[in-house]
């Protein structure tokens, strides 16, 4: 079976990155490179770079660089898992031959660390503890709170784990 390395290896050998980056950005041929204006920043002279043959982009605005992973994971605003989910469903690869866990796995993962969230917001939100005397010192008002999700874990070790299995959840995944 084909290791993980070899997955990436599949995928940069697969996905021109000029192809990639050209559905999201006008790139014009300029000698041996393409150039465009930069993604990840406002400008109106192009400074963004793309070497076919190297395989890379830079910006010469903001300092971005990287391959073709690295351009859909800031693209998108993805992780480096889901940014190979998606050149692999895109280019046809097939990502179990490699054994590679994918999506399934990881938005159980997802669905964890969003409830450990909840969990620990739910708490600085329900209870007198020192976090939310700490905050309203500070001057912060609820409403920026709930924007950004604000939690506060209590001095008892296993509260959150004791939540879970509360939950009937495996533990092992926790883990």
């Amino acid at each position: 079976m084909p290791s993980k390395r070899s997955l990436v290896d599949e995928i940069k050998d697969r996905c021109n990155i000029v192809d990639v980056i050209g559905r999201s950005v006008a790139l014009k041929k300029t000698g041996v490179n393409h150039k465009g204006l930069c993604p990840f920043h406002n400008e109106k002279t192009p400074s963004f770079i793309v070497s076919e043959d190297k395989q890379r982009f830079t910006c010469f605005g903001c300092g971005a660089t990287g391959d073709v992973i690295e351009f859909v994971q800031r693209h998108y605003n993805l992780d480096f898992g889901g940014a190979i989910d998606k050149l692999a469903a895109e280019y046809g690869i097939d990502t179990q031959a490699y054994g590679y866990a994918g999506e399934g796995r990881k938005s159980k993962f997802f669905e964890i660390n969003r409830e450990a969230a909840l969990f620990f917001f739910t708490a600085f939100q329900k209870k007198t503890n020192p976090g939310a005397d700490y905050m309203e010192k500070r001057g912060l008002s609820q409403a920026v709170l709930r924007r950004f999700g604000i939690g506060y874990a209590d001095d008892q070790w296993t509260s959150l784990t004791d939540h879970f299995a509360a939950r009937g959840d495996d533990l092992k995944l926790l883990e």
